[in-house]
């Protein structure tokens, strides 16, 4: 099923252009890879579709391309230069050592008329860009997330219960934990038609929605979790990737591990994730890691409470340290990418009664947002700060959530209650004897009184 992503479309249309025969497509296992591209050849002539699952190599692809196209293995790239075909290479996966092989096969087509398109999960980087060009696929969003989840509700038989309006924040929830993967949207439905039961799924998705070994829509999923069973090698580095979500920094996750695991070895377990599909590299050293094996890594590989502080001291440190940094761009760069790991050791320090880490978290997440003019966000954070430095006896910490509270009623213009938090913010100073918090509400009380006037 195809639905929507013209831009990719378009991508994949303007590398046709190119002077590079071979174009590759790759995203994680299950974004529709294949789906795209037998969308986009469906009425183009010339087509020749060779599946990597079944163990294809390069001669026999040499051999089935010339008695396709009735020509000699001699004449083969004079004929293929010449005449526009295009040539599918789906499911791409081959050794390290063969790639020279393909890689001489495809510079002999480069500047002709034939193509080569291959799917794969990985980058393939063995290809410099002179060689080919490139199209990422990424998650579903938008009016094509909408439209795909509308055809899958249909076609699994839960239209009735997908439509209930009563229903929408739990199957937003449940569409959030897939991260647009269209095969995991698809699993999840299935759950879903076989539960009769939102809450029952979204706790499944926690430790991983069943893959079931043979199931037509879980099987490529199942395949690719079995190469992580435990025991494996890289056990200690999965178990803190299952802590994230969504997104992971490999810097981080050294730091995790007090340098005891090098970062050549954290590299190579996230090559062995992004071969099977799993993880694919992002920005810098972040990688964006598959909503199916956040799940799986909590059911397999869970973490041990030494690690899941380490995690929480890790990510309160980054909040801190970003929050309200001079760059906005880098402050937006890292809550955009970690956001969700921040919130994710939040509920974990919480669970874990680490006092210092939650305090620091919830009121780095509401300077952010003050940051970005997410008023309700902040009012929730500062107000939740507030409640939480009152129950662990912080003083300090209250203080400070009673004047970022100011704030928030400034940005507003609501000079009543601005100069409420300030007050209390000031008298709690004024018990601490902190001057600079004393000298700072003051400063904030008169600019009220000014604004007032104004």
């Amino acid at each position: 099923m195809f639905i929507g992503r013209e831009e990719y479309i378009q991508e994949l249309e303007d590398a046709m252009q190119e002077k590079p025969a071979c174009i590759i497509i790759h995203g994680l296992l299950g974004e529709g890879k294949t789906a795209l591209v037998k969308h986009w050849l469906k009425e183009t002539p010339n087509t020749l579709w060779f599946d990597f699952n079944e163990s294809t190599n390069l001669d026999s692809i040499v051999d089935a391309i010339a008695n396709e196209i009735g020509t000699a293995d001699a004449e083969l790239f004079a004929h293929l230069h010449k005449n526009k075909y295009v040539i599918v290479w789906d499911n791409f996966d081959i050794q390290a050592d063969k790639q020279p092989q393909y890689a001489e096969f495809l510079k002999k087509l480069n500047g002709g008329e034939t193509k080569v398109i291959i799917t794969s999960r990985k980058r393939e980087v063995w290809l410099s860009s002179e060689d080919c060009s490139r199209v990422q696929l990424r998650w579903l969003n938008n009016d094509d997330l909408w439209k795909y989840c509308d055809v899958v509700a249909n076609d699994v038989g839960i239209t009735e219960l997908y439509n209930n309006d009563e229903n929408y924040a739990d199957i937003w929830d449940l569409l959030d934990r897939q991260t647009g993967n269209a095969l995991a949207i698809r699993i999840a439905f299935q759950r879903l038609a076989e539960f009769g039961d939102i809450q029952k799924v979204l706790e499944q998705c926690k430790n991983g929605l069943d893959t079931i070994e043979g199931e037509e829509n879980t099987s490529r999923l199942h395949a690719a979790l079995s190469a992580f069973e435990n025991g494996h090698d890289f056990a200690r580095i999965l178990r803190l990737i299952g802590l994230h979500v969504n997104y992971v920094d490999a810097d981080n996750l050294y730091d995790m591990m007090d340098g005891e695991v090098s970062e050549d070895f954290i590299s190579e377990c996230f090559a062995a994730l992004e071969h099977v599909g799993l993880s694919r590299p992002s920005k810098y050293k972040i990688h964006q890691i598959h909503s199916v094996l956040r799940g799986y890594l909590n059911r397999a590989y869970p973490a041990t409470e030494d690690e899941q502080r380490d995690f929480i001291d890790v990510m309160s440190q980054i909040a801190d340290r970003f929050c309200d940094h001079e760059s906005e761009d880098i402050r937006k760069f890292v809550f955009n990418w970690l956001g969700a790991n921040f919130k994710k050791a939040a509920r974990l320090a919480l669970a874990l009664d680490m006092s210092e880490d939650i305090l620091v978290l919830v009121q780095s997440m509401g300077v952010h947002a003050k940051n970005e003019n997410d008023i309700d966000e902040a009012m929730v954070c500062f107000e939740l700060l507030a409640e939480m430095s009152i129950d662990y006896g912080d003083k300090e910490g209250e203080s400070s959530a009673y004047h970022h509270l100011g704030e928030v009623a400034l940005m507003q213009r609501d000079f009543d209650a601005a100069e409420a938090w300030y007050k209390k913010s000031l008298d709690m100073d004024i018990e601490l004897n902190d001057e600079s918090g004393i000298a700072l509400n003051r400063k904030k009380l008169e600019l009220v009184t000014k604004k007032r006037k104004a």
